[in-house]
């Protein structure tokens, strides 16, 4: 089953149906990523462990220490940039979940363990388009859910909504260069299948980010695109293509991912306190699910882009259902 199959398209173009029938409000986005706290969405992060167990040739979990212990170290770090500096880090966190996006699901890269420059750059377009498109068109419904954040943590910064409209734009329309000569490469190269999947997912997510709540936009991608994607098609660091990805593989990233999704679960029901100010609970949920993401991002993506920081780990290319 591929990363950009079917199944993402039905599900992006379910949720854009559903917003312009139901025009969903601005705060219903918390729903979406609470759900994702506990289906699809953290679980692909919480395989993480299990992935460091595996990629280190042994089963014995002892292995797991300093790698582990060199993630955990990044992720801390993160969080330590998020107390000094919240404004720079939450725009630092959107950059880099630009790449993570493209990297891990545009056609040209999302099987490349080490994905030639001329791959990178239109995968880098199809990931400006997911995260930059809320801010053009919602500037000030995409902000929120990140001012939020930073004013728990007492930024002194101010960011001018009009200034960030624009740096979407110029993002944008980057990134339109960048995917159109993407896909005519993959049609001179006669992969006509992979140029409708890419060019079906960015109309979509430019479609949703116009109609729908940015949270809701963004928060569908991750789940049925990116998190969906990555369960179902799951191969050990930094990646290689798996031979049957399928349903009840994403169940097994979902078993072996327990003793880390645990404790992270754990971790942004206690986050939420943060945001008390939110009458809602599940809004507060999903403000906490967002925080989380903001510093776990980073050990996540090096991990999955074959980072040697985490220690020397040998990488066979095996899928999940090879173990």
């Amino acid at each position: 089953m591929d990363t950009l199959g079917p199944h993402a398209w039905m599900a992006l173009a379910f949720a854009l149906l559903a917003s312009f029938m139901f025009r969903p409000a601005p705060e219903s986005g918390g729903w979406l990523w609470a759900v994702a706290l506990f289906v699809i969405g953290m679980p692909h992060g919480g395989y993480d462990l299990e992935a460091i167990r595996r990629t280190t040739g042994t089963r014995a979990w002892g292995a797991v220490v300093r790698p582990f212990a060199a993630y955990t170290l990044v992720m801390l770090a993160c969080l330590g940039a998020m107390v000094a500096v919240p404004t720079i880090a939450l725009l630092a966190f959107l950059c880099l979940t630009m790449h993570h996006f493209g990297h891990s699901d545009s056609v040209w890269t999302r099987y490349e363990a080490r994905p030639r420059l001329l791959d990178r750059v239109p995968a880098w377009g199809h990931g400006a388009v997911v995260i930059a498109s809320p801010f053009y068109f919602q500037p000030a419904a995409a902000w929120m859910p990140f001012e939020t954040i930073a004013r728990v943590f007492r930024s002194q910064h101010t960011l001018s909504l009009p200034s960030l409209q624009l740096a979407a734009g110029v993002l944008l329309t980057l990134a339109a260069a960048l995917l159109c000569l993407g896909i005519v490469r993959l049609i001179v190269a006669h992969r006509h299948r992979d140029a409708v999947r890419q060019i079906a997912i960015v109309a979509l997510m430019l479609a949703l980010a116009a109609y729908a709540p940015p949270l809701v936009a963004v928060g569908a991608y991750f789940l049925v695109v990116h998190a969906l994607g990555h369960c179902l098609t799951a191969s050990l660091p930094p990646r290689g293509r798996t031979s049957s990805a399928t349903v009840a593989g994403a169940w097994r990233v979902h078993a072996r991912s327990l003793p880390l999704l645990l404790p992270s679960i754990l971790i942004v029901l206690a986050m939420s306190g943060l945001f008390m100010a939110k009458p809602v609970l599940v809004d507060r949920i999903g403000l906490a699910f967002l925080l989380f993401c903001v510093f776990a991002t980073l050990p996540h993506h090096m991990l999955w882009a074959g980072s040697t920081f985490f220690g020397t780990l040998r990488v066979p290319h095996a899928s999940i259902d090879q173990s």
